[in-house]
């Protein structure tokens, strides 16, 4: 966003970029006419999955396991679709009572799907190392799945106990994020006088003035301290981690950073080197800021002056339009 640009930015967009202009999104690709039968004919096919999957065991070929995988890709896909069409309506339309209890019961129908596919995970993960190394280089494109699917093993807790976490998940945990979501989501930015996106007010946090730097910043974060809104988005987010570590803490894994290592598929070796790295590089950091503040002419850099221009802003609406 270029200095000095006038009121009215963000009502002239549309006019000057139709293809810009703000409007419903279109889920008509994903919809379904009638999503309780959709939901029912999900769980018959969760079903017979599941009897199938009862008989794994050792003398399950790779052919076998991929013929399985194959269904199972599919059905993932499908309930996918059908759960996504109705979380997408709800994030569209805050107001949509039937998105909100279709999103909402088909959750928790995964909820109690869920934990009886992770038997895929302990029964590859019950197999020879040899044995497991058959399966995968068998499965085709399915051959990481099953290697992660063998490492997951290890972290799995008894099925009774992941039946509980998944419907403590479905019916907490996510309630919680979308609490959170929703709280951020009704946050209103003015600017110049009206009415804008947060993405237009980030813009000018780069402008070459101080003045409106500052006057974006504020406008950016007063919602977050605005009435009660600090105190009950730390006491979510709290919840939120307490949540994390509790779960973490029972299926084995020795720190937060080594269970999102995993997650990730990282060494978690890699990501403290990563970090060693980076505050060895401090000084170099700061180094670099502190000649930032003496180039704009600063007697101390201010959060809000981190992604100050150096120079004039040259750049115009045409320019940025492009």
């Amino acid at each position: 966003t270029p200095d000095g640009v006038p009121g009215g930015l963000w009502a002239r967009l549309p006019a000057a970029r139709p293809e810009l202009a703000v409007g419903e999104w279109d889920l008509s690709e994903l919809a379904v006419a009638n999503w309780r039968e959709a939901l029912q004919d999900l769980q018959a096919q969760a079903a017979v999955l599941l009897e199938e999957l009862k008989k794994f065991d050792f003398q399950t070929s790779p052919a076998e396991t991929r013929e399985f995988l194959d269904r199972l890709s599919s059905f993932e896909d499908q309930w996918d679709r059908l759960e996504q069409y109705y979380v997408l309506r709800k994030d569209a339309n805050n107001g949509d009572s039937e998105a909100q209890m279709a999103a909402d019961v088909i959750a928790n129908a995964w909820a109690r799907i869920e934990p009886g596919f992770q038997l895929f995970e302990r029964w590859i993960g019950g197999l020879s190392e040899q044995r497991a190394a058959e399966i995968a280089a068998g499965c085709g494109p399915y051959a990481r799945y099953v290697l992660d699917s063998r490492s997951d093993a290890r972290y799995l807790l008894s099925e009774k106990e992941e039946a509980v976490i998944a419907r403590k998940d479905a019916n907490g945990r996510a309630v919680l994020v979308d609490l959170y979501g929703d709280r951020i989501k009704s946050f209103a930015y003015t600017w110049q006088g009206e009415e804008v996106p947060e993405s237009i007010v980030m813009g000018f946090l780069r402008d070459s003035k101080p003045t409106v730097r500052e006057e974006a910043f504020h406008v950016l974060y007063g919602p977050y301290m605005a009435g009660g809104t600090p105190d009950e988005l730390v006491k979510i987010y709290k919840a939120l981690v307490n949540d994390f570590r509790e779960t973490i803490e029972m299926r084995g894994f020795e720190s937060p950073l080594a269970a999102r290592a995993h997650e990730d598929d990282i060494p978690l070796e890699a990501l403290r080197r990563c970090f060693s790295v980076a505050e060895d590089a401090l000084p170099l950091m700061q180094e670099f800021f502190e000649l930032k503040r003496r180039a704009l002419g600063l007697e101390r850099m201010r959060r809000y002056d981190v992604y100050a221009p150096l120079g004039a802003d040259e750049c115009g609406m045409d320019f940025a339009s492009q």
